[in-house]
């Protein structure tokens, strides 16, 4: 419950308690050729330089994203809500080619198909490894169907194609992580679609963390303060924690490490924007720490 442990010596060790795991490997450089190949008339949406961080232990658990989404012409806008609560006890989050929509049909939507997912399992039956499990096969299923055959046509084998989370509490009443990764692969001579459940999630005492996205590098160097910059800016971090309510420190955290990842990213058309961030504690409801006016809550 909420009050129980604060978890401020993730502050005070800034990191060293902490294990980085990327889960989406999404080359935006093979994006871009992706793009080349597309209809003038077919939109396709890549959030080639998302980062979306998810911290997990048995007592809680935190997300933070950045807002950038980049569309097929180059130009990116800052208001995309990355994080999506499912209701008030489920987060789920995406990264790579998260959407399509190809004369006017969507083909499919990471976030819409995540809402159906969810909606369509009993509640006894919501644990994050089902619900991602029945979204996969959903996914695999739409993208096989509607993918442009000169996209198709580009696409490595066992190359992440789409990496989501769903992370909140299940019908126990514990806390719950997965992931699925949504993978082209060929059968039988022919390239479709195929998912992983990778399973190397441990709700133990103290926080893990998963990056989804391209950032993973950027917020292992300044979590873990490994190089001069991030030695320099651990030491403002530091400071700035005084100020921070002590239930919010672990988000907070993420909220600082990302904001230096889009600082230092040297990517800026790519990553950007407004930071959107969550926390849940075991036994409690969603809480959003920061959020965009225009994302809704639940």
């Amino acid at each position: 419950m909420l009050g129980e442990s604060s978890d401020f010596s993730t502050i005070l060790e800034y990191g060293c308690r902490t294990i980085i795991r990327q889960k989406a490997n999404a080359n935006p450089f093979f994006l871009l050729i992706l793009l080349l190949v597309v209809e003038v008339n077919a939109i396709a949406q890549f959030e080639s330089g998302t980062v979306v961080v998810i911290g997990y232990s048995h007592n809680k658990i935190i997300i933070a994203a950045d807002s950038r989404d980049t569309e097929e012409d180059g130009t990116h806008h800052d208001d995309s809500c990355k994080i999506t609560a499912l209701n008030d006890k489920f987060f789920f989050a995406a990264s790579g080619r998260i959407s399509d929509m190809t004369h006017g049909i969507i083909g499919w939507d990471a976030v819409n198909q995540a809402k159906e997912t969810f909606s369509a399992v009993p509640k006894e039956l919501r644990t994050a490894k089902y619900i991602a499990d029945y979204w996969a096969q959903l996914m695999d299923n739409r993208i096989d169907i509607h993918i442009r055959p000169e996209e198709k046509a580009t696409l490595i084998p066992r190359h992440i194609f789409l990496s989501a989370v769903f992370a909140g509490i299940g019908p126990t009443g514990n806390t719950e992580i997965a992931t699925s990764n949504v993978e082209p692969a060929m059968n039988g001579g022919r390239m479709r679609f195929a998912y992983t459940l990778p399973n190397d999630t441990n709700m133990g005492d103290e926080m893990n963390y998963l990056v989804i996205g391209d950032g993973a590098v950027l917020f292992n160097e300044f979590f873990y303060a490994t190089s001069k910059r991030a030695k320099r800016e651990k030491a403002v971090t530091l400071k700035e924690s005084k100020n921070w309510p002590w239930d919010e420190t672990d988000t907070r955290m993420l909220i600082r490490v990302i904001q230096l990842a889009i600082h230092y990213s040297g990517n800026q058309g790519h990553l950007g924007g407004k930071i959107d961030a969550a926390q849940l504690y075991k036994g409690g409801t969603i809480r959003w720490i920061q959020r965009k006016p225009n994302c809704p809550d639940n």
